[in-house]
């Protein structure tokens, strides 16, 4: 059987009992004879396990993965699933593992060095992942996504004028890429090229109008150019398209602030203060100075 409909009280124990029956089947060729199953060999099977992931049932996937590992001994495609499966358990130093295996087994492969790079650099291997994105950049050249990822990861270690270099890159092969554009605004704002910063922050507004952090980076970049009205009215419009944003509400208060509007500044970072409890921003300019405490007294 593919599919099994089980009581939800016992879903777990179900999941287990299906594990065990599967790691009492033999595996073997699958055109051999005998009371045996094949390993996974076609693309419906593959795909079959796609889903799982697509769908959400990460626990079903890894047993079948997990099984599927033990039958295919060096199957690049079984590995290439449990280095997703382990990246979505947040396991990265096992994703770390399953991916070297693929870039091993396909060293030209350019999605395979990619998955690998994103890995490394979820476990801090920033050196590793940035060696692993060129990898990737060198066996597929228009590469957008791998040139957006270097760009975050030079931004990471504060190397600006790196990660602008790929930012553009990327827009440059892919134009309509919104979030490369308000990357490239952010990295554009550390080496003070605030005009820039303003176009790159519109664009990704335009391309994506629902882009509530990009408006937001938008209303903070204008705040700093001394446009507070503007700022006010963007910032809003980041928090009218994600009402929950803390650092939208943090920066409208700054903007009212800057502009002697106090108590709408402070209403502003109280509402930041019941979507985050603990943002230290917001905390800092709610709690009562020194001297206020002392004047109270």
């Amino acid at each position: 059987p593919t599919r099994m409909l089980v009581e939800k009280s016992i879903y777990k124990r179900a999941i287990q009992e299906a594990a065990d029956e599967a790691n009492k089947m033999k595996v073997d060729i699958a055109s051999k004879k005998g009371n045996h199953i094949g390993p996974v060999i076609s693309q419906k099977q593959y795909d079959k396990i796609i889903d799982l992931i697509n769908l959400g049932n990460i626990q079903d996937a890894l047993i079948l993965g997990q099984s599927l590992e033990e039958s295919s001994i060096n199957n690049p495609d079984v590995l290439s699933i449990m280095g997703m499966l382990t990246v979505e358990l947040g396991a990265h130093e096992d994703a770390v593992r399953y991916f070297r295996k693929v870039v091993k087994i396909r060293p030209n492969c350019a999605l395979s060095s990619y998955n690998l790079a994103n890995s490394l650099n979820s476990t801090g291997k920033q050196e590793a992942a940035i060696s692993s994105y060129k990898q990737a950049i060198r066996n597929k050249r228009n590469y957008a996504e791998a040139h957006y990822a270097l760009g975050n990861v030079f931004s990471s270690v504060s190397n600006y004028k790196k990660a602008v270099t790929h930012y553009k890159e990327a827009i440059r092969i892919q134009p309509e890429f919104a979030a490369a554009y308000n990357n490239l605004g952010a990295a554009l704002t550390k080496l003070g090229r605030q005009d820039e910063a303003m176009d790159s922050y519109h664009s990704a507004t335009r391309i994506k109008p629902d882009y509530s952090e990009a408006y937001h980076n938008l209303a903070v970049m204008l705040n700093i150019c001394g446009k507070n009205e503007q700022a006010i009215v963007t910032c809003l419009k980041s928090i009218e398209i994600n009402p929950n944003f803390a650092d939208a509400y943090y920066s409208l208060g700054v903007i009212f602030g800057a502009l002697g509007k106090n108590e709408e500044a402070i209403r502003s970072f109280e509402r930041g203060l019941k979507l985050v409890p603990d943002h230290i921003d917001c905390l800092l300019y709610t709690s009562p100075s020194p001297r206020d405490v002392e004047e109270s007294r």
